[in-house]
């Protein structure tokens, strides 16, 4: 028998000698013919001394989570705080899939909710826990942990009501493992500190490197035990120091903004695109008053505290100050660093909810301090409301430390560190502050790896949270440089790929596509901060400037090798034709199910496009822009793609061509949908799609489906238009977007119309959405989705010419077409001949030729 050993060590006078208690649960993704196996976490716990051991059964079957207790007797009055440490060891038998340890905290209640059998144990989610269960992460899953590793001082949230009034609760360590493989996980020395509502006032003061010069009242008054006086010098010396600085300061008010200031003085809030709100009776800091949480993030962004600042700085007047004095103690006061968003007012998370550390880290990052450095000095503003500052920042820094609030490949992990940067920068009296800043700029460093692919594409494969990540790694160096602190020589350098990529995928309005959840933000403000961190790039300035400036980009097509975007333009006037091929992974967040969807613009305009962002609640409009149906590619058999359940597909771990190709006539590119349609997916049928732009104004799309079973299927082609309407001849299947006389306008003509069923859906609810396109964050308009369907059994091909044009009549004429072949009148009066074949496509007209050869989806018979 293989043995997985917990050794349970513990020194723990706190804890009642009592047996060791122990509880299972599965992990949240459990799937019952797992459980049936015999795949549960059936660990043989056995005990010799102070060691308890659980042995895995002898094929490795155990998976899920163990959780080890004893009863804490908490005294009267109870602590508010438990802080704890280890020693731990983990081992995987596969590479660096170590199983990952929790220290926890549970009432009664919810330690006997937990299972004494493993095979019924319920799914359980450290990430969300259960009522009355508060968890603090020791390791995260990864690589091995051979020697024994001290986990440092442990600090559980305030403890809750609940818990504070448990007569006793259970404490201990939860090990949690992934596997059907052996794996080992150990601990020992587990000590506990209980502190009080004194203890922790007291471990403010202490955090403070009080043998600064600077800090010397302060120091007197801390040994002396005399608070008020300790707050008095400290709120002194911040209204007094000249050093450091911030590096994105607040600017004197404009009109618009004096009006929002005085909105915020009657606590009235616009926020994350819902209708104006008032608070009748003060701010309460949880609400949510239109059940959709997005509102309660951002009203505890306190971006309205730059407002404030804005407007004290144009007119100088107190009430300004005043108010921001004001929420500063109320917010202290009401809510923890730790923000769930279930609002609550305390630090614990509800079931089914995750922190918000990523807020945590845009307060320290963008609002807080720039607030204060315009109010600290205005008499208006209490030493309280600075102490209350100082102090919950101290409280941030210590949360932003943690290791479950780092996400190395996510635009959180980049808001949380360049927060927690601007801490130790912006708040160097405190003794960890050197912590926080290397801790900050390593992670960083390690971030701009780590979620940046080698073509400038951050890893989310989203526009808009492309430029979040960015922000945020500038905003360390740019602090960094603010107060004359060292970065690495290369810092700046290492970003410059990121802004190629604002120029590489650039549709000629100069704005992003509005892939996954982003939308079509525009890129010149971007582009200034890059021109002038690159004075040698000249691009960037002509793309700053809108033309108007330095020299236009020395190349029009292109592929991202590792984002799988291939662009094909025309040139880089506005007028441009630009089509935008989504190939490649799916994203390693804010995904939708869009593999190998187009965006086509022409003249202009948006012609051809996908869903883009909606908000981010749990309504059929949200699902809708996510899946398949609000996108411009392949559905299956009446189902969406399902890419998000090959986490394969997140992340391109090699560069691609996507067999891409570009000649004076012509720019090809292919790629193939392979993760299957539905839920759970069937990956029976596969989808190739072959996109040809004959430059400069036509683009052929071809798409190849393969079915490795002998079942009927149908395919789904979906071209989304942003049009008023579409009209449809039903004989030749040709389409033509509504549009005005001498306006923007795109046809399409299918190359093959054997069994082919034409429909347009718009404004659709029933049976499912159809035919929308986002119109602002959480508003969607009714727009043609032209529908062509086909029924196939083993292999079907299907072509398609997109004619963006500007007359009042389509410009291209399809003269005949059959099988694999079809033949074309252009604009010109000249005559082009498409062959298309599962392996083949060809084209030739007087002005252009191309052929090309593709290996067949399905392997020769």
């Amino acid at each position: 028998m293989r043995h997985c050993l917990a050794s349970l060590f513990l020194a723990l006078p706190l804890l009642a000698a009592e047996p060791w208690q122990f509880r299972y649960a599965h992990q949240a993704d459990q799937k019952p013919e797992w459980t049936e196996m015999g795949r549960v976490p059936a660990f043989a716990i056995a005990a010799d001394g102070e060691t308890i051991g659980s042995a895995d059964a002898p094929d490795g079957r155990c998976r899920g989570w163990v959780f080890a207790a004893r009863p804490l007797v908490l005294p009267d009055p109870p602590p508010v705080r438990l802080t704890a440490e280890l020693e731990y060891q983990t081992y995987c038998e596969l590479a660096n899939r170590s199983g990952e340890f929790y220290l926890f905290l549970a009432t009664p209640e919810a330690w006997n909710a937990l299972a004494t059998d493993p095979a019924k144990g319920a799914h359980f989610a450290a990430t969300r826990p259960p009522t009355g269960m508060l968890l603090v992460k020791v390791n995260s899953q990864g690589e091995d942990v051979p020697d024994w590793q001290d986990s440092g001082g442990l600090a559980f949230p305030a403890l809750p009501e609940a818990f504070r009034k448990a007569p006793q609760i259970l404490a201990g360590v939860a090990w949690g493992t992934y596997h059907f493989n052996e794996e080992r996980g150990a601990f020992r020395n587990l000590r506990w500190t209980m502190q009080s509502q004194d203890d922790l006032r007291w471990d403010f003061w202490q955090a403070l490197d009080l043998d600064r010069p600077e800090l010397a009242a302060v120091r007197a008054a801390v040994a002396a035990k005399d608070e008020p006086a300790a707050e008095h010098s400290l709120a002194a010396y911040l209204r007094q120091r000249a050093t450091p600085v911030v590096a994105n300061p607040v600017s004197p008010a404009a009109v618009s903004e004096l009006h929002r200031a005085d909105e915020t003085l009657a606590h009235t809030y616009r926020l994350a695109g819902c209708p104006v709100y008032t608070f009748a009776d003060g701010i309460v800091w949880n609400a949510d008053p239109f059940n959709y949480n997005q509102w309660p993030v951002a009203l505890n962004r306190h971006m309205e505290w730059r407002t404030l600042a804005a407007a004290y700085l144009k007119t100088g007047d107190e009430k300004y100050a005043r108010e921001w004095d004001a929420q500063v103690r109320d917010w202290v006061s009401a809510m923890p660093v730790l923000i769930a968003p279930g609002w609550i007012e305390g630090p614990f998370n509800t079931p089914g909810k995750t922190s918000l550390s990523l807020d945590a880290g845009i307060r320290m990052g963008q609002s807080w301090f720039p607030s204060l450095a315009v109010f600290r000095q205005s008499p208006s503003v209490s030493d309280a409301a600075l102490v209350a500052f100082a102090r919950s920042c101290w409280q941030h820094g210590g949360y932003l430390m943690r290791a479950e609030n780092y996400r190395v490949t996510s635009n959180w992990g980049a808001m949380e560190s360049n927060g927690l940067y601007h801490l130790g920068v912006m708040l160097p009296e405190f003794k960890d502050a050197p912590l926080w800043r290397d801790t900050a700029l390593d992670r960083t460093l390690a971030m701009m790896d780590a979620q940046v692919y080698p073509d400038g594409a951050q890893t989310e494969l989203a526009s808009g949270y492309h430029g979040v990540s960015l922000r945020n790694f500038l905003g360390v160096m740019y602090l960094a440089r603010a107060n004359q602190l060292a970065v690495p020589a290369d810092f700046a350098d290492r970003l410059e790929r990121m802004f190629d990529c604002y120029l590489h995928t650039a549709d000629p309005e100069l704005r992003m596509p509005n892939l996954n959840d982003s939308g079509r933000g525009d890129i010149t403000a971007y582009m200034r901060e890059g021109a002038e961190l690159f004075p040698n790039r000249q691009d960037f300035r002509w793309a700053a400037e809108r033309r108007r400036q330095g020299t236009e980009p020395d190349f029009l097509s292109c592929v991202m090798p590792w984002a799988g975007w291939v662009v094909m333009r025309s040139d880089w006037s506005p007028e441009a034709r630009y089509l935008l091929f989504d190939a490649g992974p799916f994203g390693t967040g804010h995904q939708h199910e869009d593999k190998l969807g187009i965006t086509l613009q022409a003249f202009g305009r948006l012609l051809v496009t996908e869903c883009g962002v909606y908000a981010y609640d749990t309504s059929q409009w949200r699902k809708y822009c996510l899946s398949t149906r609000g996108h411009s590619t392949v559905r299956v058999d009446n189902q969406d793609q399902n890419c998000r359940a090959d986490r394969t597909q997140y992340r391109a771990e090699k560069p691609d061509t996507y067999g891409f190709f570009d000649s004076p006539a012509c720019v090809y590119a292919r790629d193939t949908h392979t993760s299957g349609y539905g839920d759970p997916p069937d990956r029976s049928v596969q989808h190739r799609r072959r996109v040809l732009f004959l430059k400069p104004d036509l683009f052929l799309v071809v798409d190849d489906l393969a079915a490795s079973d002998d079942r009927e299927h149908e395919a789904e082609i979906q071209f989304l238009l942003n049009a008023d309407s579409a009209e449809a001849d039903q004989t030749t299947g040709i389409v033509v977007s509504q549009h005005e006389p001498g306006q923007p306008g795109i046809g399409i003509i299918p190359l093959a119309t054997d069994n082919i069923n034409l429909r347009i859906a718009q404004g659709e609810t029933e049976p499912t959405v159809r035919g929308f396109i986002p119109n602002g964050f959480e508003k969607l308009v009714p727009a043609p989705a032209v529908l062509y369907t086909r029924r196939f059994t083993g292999q079907t091909t299907l072509a398609w010419l997109l004619v963006p044009f500007q007359g009042d009549t389509l410009p291209v004429q399809l003269t005949r077409r059959k099988q694999g072949e079809a033949i074309l009148r252009l604009g010109d009066g000249g005559e082009a001949r498409i062959g298309c074949t599962p392996t083949s496509l060809s084209w030739a007209d007087p002005k252009r030729a191309f052929f090309r050869q593709e290996e067949p989806l399905l392997p020769r018979k």
